[in-house]
């Protein structure tokens, strides 16, 4: 699954300052829509040069790079600087009836981690829902981070835990900072 930043989000953040100084603040609070801002280990904003020294690299290309870590199957997307702002990780656990007994234990370990999330024992979710300006103006709820828990159960392949963490925030910090110079040369550039 490819993920792109929603074009009129990342726009509405290069004009409009003031809300992304609130978005930025508000990560720099800790909000967040878990707990633990991880996935095997592999944090959001990261630098995916660091990330690479713990994972076998699989495929590359543009802002996205596959992997292996053992047998998990690791895919990370970047912004332009190489931080991380989307992990998905897909781990096999073999064959086995997927019950109560597991999806009960499964539940605990995700909450003792990321804390409680919304959905069903074997499809959990967590979001943040932050107001956020649009090119129009508009200011309207947008879910910036989020992290999802998904088991499948395949007769051939047999289970596995599919985990994705993202954080938009993390690339809209970034295009802000990378603004600001040539947004203040503009100004200073202004002539009437």
């Amino acid at each position: 699954m490819r993920l792109a930043l929603p074009a009129v989000v990342a726009i509405a953040v290069a004009t409009s300052p003031a809300m992304a100084g609130d978005l930025i603040a508000a990560m720099h609070r800790g909000a967040s829509a878990t707990k633990a801002r991880d996935i095997q280990g592999f944090t959001l904003g990261m630098p995916i040069r660091e990330a690479m020294k713990r994972f076998t690299p699989t495929y590359a290309q543009g802002d996205q790079i596959q992997g292996k870590l053992g047998n998990i199957e690791l895919t990370f997307e970047m912004c332009p600087s190489g931080a991380v702002y989307f992990i998905d990780s897909t781990q096999p656990l073999g064959h086995f009836v997927v019950d109560k007994k597991f999806l009960d234990a499964l539940d605990a370990k995700l909450f003792a981690k990321y804390g409680p999330g919304h959905g069903a024992p074997d499809n959990l979710s967590w979001g943040l829902t932050e107001p956020v300006r649009y090119t129009t103006g508009e200011v309207r709820p947008f879910t910036s981070n989020w992290m999802s828990a998904l088991v499948t159960d395949d007769s051939g392949d047999g289970a596995s835990l599919e985990l994705k963490m993202l954080d938009f925030r993390i690339c809209w910090a970034e295009r802000e900072k990378v603004n600001e110079k040539p947004r203040e040369r503009a100004v200073q550039a202004l002539k009437f």
